[in-house]
This record gives structure tokens, C-alpha cells and sequence, in this order.
């Protein structure tokens, strides 16, 4: 799994800068004001993975939506390329446009983005 794509585009979450130099290793960036510039038995000490849950509604006749600073392609690319994960089967809606009375198509998602963080920050 590469995490370059992601490394990238991710710099903050929470308020919080997002490192990226241990991701391949633990399976998850790093978030925290502080880099781990740790040993691996400090780490396994004082480093814990949470889970920022996000659900939305995408429209994806408009690709430009962001629910939870993402796109609807975005957390798919973040699924597919292992980041993210689904919490729970997508929903897909047929909904007809008030204005325009044609058809579009909603997505229900719900996924989780897993971070590192220090446990007694």
C-alpha cells in the first residue's frame, strides 16, 4: 500500500498537522504538533491509533462537493487504496432535481480515517 497520494494532498486533520514519515510502518499517519521521533518500544508505549469517523450525502453530479473536507472520489480513492475505511455499505439514491426535474444520483457514505496519535497528549 502507498500512501504517497494521500501524503500529498493530507498536511492538517483536527487542527492538527499529519506526518507521514511512519505511515508504511503503522499503517496510518501520524497526527500530532509533534512528529514520533520515538524508539519502536516507546512507540508501542505512547502511540495508539484513533478513528475520525465521517458520513455525507454526495451528489456526484457535482464533483466539486466536499463533506468532511473530502470529496465523494477522494474517500473512494482513500477506500480503495486501504486508508480509508467503510463503516458501512454505500447507499446509492435515485432523486430528482427540483430545479431541473431531471434525475441525479445521491451516495450515502459512511467511513473512518485512521490516525496515530500520542496517548497522553
Amino acid at each position: 500500500m502507498s500512501f504517497l497520494k494521500f501524503s500529498r494532498k493530507v498536511k492538517e486533520s483536527g487542527g492538527k498537522p499529519v506526518h507521514w514519515n511512519r505511515a508504511n510502518v503503522d499503517g496510518a499517519p501520524f497526527r500530532g504538533t509533534r512528529p514520533p521521533l520515538l524508539r519502536e518500544e516507546e512507540i508501542e508505549q505512547q502511540v495508539e491509533q484513533v478513528d475520525d469517523v465521517h458520513c455525507g450525502l454526495f451528489d456526484i453530479s457535482r464533483p466539486n462537493q466536499r463533506i468532511g473536507g473530502r470529496k465523494y472520489t477522494e474517500v473512494m480513492e482513500g477506500v480503495v487504496g486501504g486508508l480509508y475505511k467503510l463503516t458501512a455499505d454505500r447507499i446509492f439514491i435515485k432523486a430528482k432535481d427540483p430545479k431541473t426535474q431531471l434525475f441525479k444520483v445521491l451516495v450515502y457514505v459512511e467511513w473512518a480515517e485512521p490516525f496515530m496519535e500520542y496517548n497522553k497528549e
